[in-house]
């Protein structure tokens, strides 16, 4: 059986490995390892970055929404004074109608339970019981 198509040939031609060639493999993989550390650190860092970058988003926006409520919590109040002194305002000038339709019907009350003064006679003459026709 012929093997040849299942071996791997990199080079023209075979090159025993020693010391220098291990030294060599060696040095390429530790620069591997390193350049994938220090992109991991970079990594690590760009994601530490964006959360303290979206808590102090966070932050503000929390900061933004108090300000707001506060706002609107004052308008709130003052919209609220104004209905009350508005109310205070019907409510004492009905207290003053019925005062005055009470004194009214007081003195409507008080005129009926006058005795009523002697009808005065008038100067008419009369008429006499005649006869009917």
């Amino acid at each position: 059986m012929d093997f040849t198509p299942f071996i791997r040939k990199s080079k023209p031609e075979s090159v025993l490995k020693d010391e220098s060639v291990t030294a060599e493999q060696e040095r390429q993989k530790s620069e591997e390892i390193r350049r994938f550390r220090q992109m991991q650190a970079l990594a690590v860092e760009r994601r530490e970055q964006e959360q303290r970058s979206r808590k102090y988003l966070k932050k503000q926006q929390l900061e933004m929404y108090e300000q707001l409520q506060v706002m609107l919590d004052e308008s709130r109040r003052r919209i609220l004074v104004a209905r009350e002194a508005y109310r205070y305002k019907l409510l004492q000038a009905e207290h003053r109608r019925q005062e005055e339709e009470a004194a009214q019907g007081a003195a409507h009350q008080v005129e009926l339970e006058k005795p009523p003064a002697a009808p005065q006679k008038s100067p008419k003459p009369g008429k006499s019981a005649g006869k009917k026709k």
